[in-house]
């Protein structure tokens, strides 16, 4: 049924993508293949009980921002970014290229699933954190995240995004260190206390509460921080307060994902572009087709056209996001964003473009690293997406709930990418999940 609901859904995009153009037919039909395959992957995910909402974060990006909205720029035969046309033998390629990913990806996802343990219990070995290390973290919490936000300007917590170049302040390892360490800080100890609070009925905890939701408030204020992590940090929070596990669930999640994407932000768009005077339209696949955040098609492209210019980077990209806090001055030639690389190199005026995971897996290993990284990726995602489905169903504590809420959470800016762009804030969220974690493993060692 799945496979059919999947086909049919996939076909009818392919016909919609005639309203915009006839061109790239032969491109479209295979990116058609891989709306099919993520399509199959989503249902799957939604209705699978061993299966968590990640696969279904995943399955969004790559559907709803990536190969819908890259159909519809082939069938008109340009992109949003500056009206860029490309040869169709190179879309050919690229949509080629998607094939073997998408194949793979799904390969992997269905392999993985079949090495499944047969029951979701599990006895935890953690044991919970005892009241007195919570408090005395969320202590050096509060303080930290004051002094990080003093240091780099409070302003920088309340300038929206839009006039933050008048900080004058570059984007430095320290300067992004100092900007999101509270906010995920405050995040995780927030979410902490309050699940101890919520089990205790500790007054002590439901008081500490308190100011850990001001700081997470004031440090996540809406305005200053980028859409991912806003989402990421809302996606964390539903799910490790267990509000995303049961089938019903992960319909509306699932349903809230894309009805938003296909309704909610085109009506917005719509309802913003209206004159007075004018008959009201709505159209979500012109959305699509010409808002500039579907890119993704796009900066493939790019990357692939990259390659040919300067050839593999051979691993030097997914280093460069590794070791995305060693400072320039230490490390001269650490590259620059994948999308920002290939955007110049195009001489493209604006450079902040994506790179999703297709194109930075090509940029450093060619297409056999496409092949082995892509089957690997999707078996990491069922692996990932059983033990969260796991934590969740079970009384997984919650530093485990948040590990696997920052997967889910960060999984759809992860996609999307360039991973060097994106790394920091994703990098110290589980940096500071490992230090509550720690504190877990050494009271189980003691425990025990």
């Amino acid at each position: 049924m799945n496979v059919l609901t999947s086909a049919i859904a996939a076909l009818i995009v392919l016909a919609s993508s005639t309203a915009f153009g006839h061109d790239n037919i032969l491109a479209r039909l295979i990116i058609c293949y891989c709306i099919f395959l993520f399509l199959f992957l989503l249902l799957n995910a939604v209705f699978d009980r061993s299966a968590s909402v990640l696969m279904i974060a995943v399955s969004f990006y790559h559907l709803a921002m990536f190969f819908i909205p890259g159909m519809l720029h082939c069938a008109q035969g340009w992109f949003p970014f500056f009206e860029a046309t490309y040869g169709q033998e190179v879309i050919f390629q690229v949509s080629m290229l998607l094939a073997v990913y998408s194949t793979c990806f799904a390969v992997g996802y269905q392999v993985a699933g079949r090495w499944r343990p047969s029951k979701l219990t599990v006895e935890w070995k953690l044991k919970r954190i005892d009241e007195t290390t919570i408090i005395i973290l969320s202590v050096i919490t509060i303080g930290v995240s004051l002094a990080c936000m003093a240091t780099a300007g409070f302003e920088a917590f309340f300038l929206r995004r839009a006039d933050r170049d008048l900080l004058g302040a570059d984007p430095t390892p320290a300067f992004l260190i100092l900007t999101n360490l509270p906010r995920v800080a405050s995040l995780c100890a927030l979410l902490v206390v309050a699940d101890r609070a919520r089990a205790t009925n500790s007054a002590f905890m439901i008081i500490l509460t308190i100011p850990l939701s001001i700081l997470a408030l004031a440090a996540n204020n809406p305005l200053t921080i980028a859409r991912f992590q806003l989402f990421g940090a809302a996606f964390i929070v539903l799910f490790a307060w267990k509000l995303l596990a049961t089938q019903s669930r992960k319909v509306l999640f699932a349903a809230a994902l894309l009805g938003g994407q296909f309704v909610a932000l085109p009506l917005m768009d719509s309802l913003a572009r209206g004159e007075e005077g004018t008959e009201f339209s709505f159209r979500p696949l012109e959305y699509l087709a010409e808002h500039g955040d579907f890119d993704g098609l796009q900066s493939t492209l790019n990357t692939y056209i990259l390659v040919d210019l300067k050839g593999f980077s051979y691993g030097r990209q997914l280093l460069g996001a590794i070791l995305t806090f060693v400072p320039r001055n230490l490390w001269p030639s650490k590259p620059y964003a994948t999308g920002q690389t290939a955007a110049e190199a195009l001489g493209f005026p604006f450079t902040n473009l994506s790179a999703p995971l297709p194109a930075e897996i090509y940029v450093d290993f060619g297409i056999f690293g496409l092949i082995i990284l892509s089957f690997a990726l999707g078996c990491g995602v069922r692996r990932l997406d059983f033990g969260a489905q796991r934590a969740a169903l079970t009384g997984a504590p919650m530093t485990t709930r948040l590990l696997y809420g920052g997967v889910i959470g960060y999984a759809t800016i992860l996609c999307r990418g360039a991973l060097l762009a994106v790394a920091a804030p994703i990098y110290l969220y589980f940096g500071v999940n490992w230090i509550w974690s720690s504190m877990a493993r050494m009271k189980s060692k003691r425990a025990g």
